[in-house]
């Protein structure tokens, strides 16, 4: 009878018999890992039910809470800003149109002029009544090969200070 020895170094190199001795003990783990996947669920194991978000109801500006008394600095200097943008969003020309039109100039008149062109999204979660929302600033810039517009101004490369660290 020849004598079998699992090491890297004898006669016999799979992997498959050197395994071998090791099966016995891991059989017990194995068998019960096999019949714990084909355990089925309890009635307390049910997923929650996914509702589908409401969208925002629509609520008008002037019933907002606080609007009265919010002095409104920088609406109109905001409001002015986007309008003066080159290509100004979708609907926007029309307001702008009707801004310079009304010469709201001051918070009351601001006021009045704000409910007949804004609509208020009212955001609730009833399990949680008090929230917090952020809002992220994200410049878009814009390039072209081109000039488009008088007072457009070039880059013409990386300034000479500027300085390149490699972080590698």
């Amino acid at each position: 009878m020849t004598h079998m020895r699992c090491s890297p170094y004898g006669r016999l190199r799979m992997p498959a018999l050197c395994l071998r001795p090791l099966f016995p003990p891991l059989l017990p783990v194995l068998l019960a890992l096999l019949l714990a996947s084909c355990a089925t669920r309890t009635a307390t194991d049910k997923p929650l039910p996914m509702t589908p978000a409401q969208p925002p109801r629509p609520q008008p500006v002037g019933s907002l809470p606080g609007l009265a008394q919010d002095p409104l600095d920088g609406l109109r200097t905001a409001l002015a800003q986007q309008c003066a943008m080159s290509r100004p969003p979708a609907h926007w020309t029309e307001l702008c149109s009707s801004l310079q039109q009304a010469g709201v100039t001051m918070p009351e008149q601001l006021r009045k002029w704000l409910p007949d062109r804004f609509l208020a999204r009212e955001l609730v979660d009833e399990s949680a009544p008090q929230g917090l929302i952020t809002g992220y600033y994200e410049p878009l810039l814009t390039g072209s090969l081109r000039r488009e517009r008088p007072d457009q101004v070039p880059l013409r490369g990386p300034p000479p200070d500027l300085l390149t660290i490699d972080l590698d």
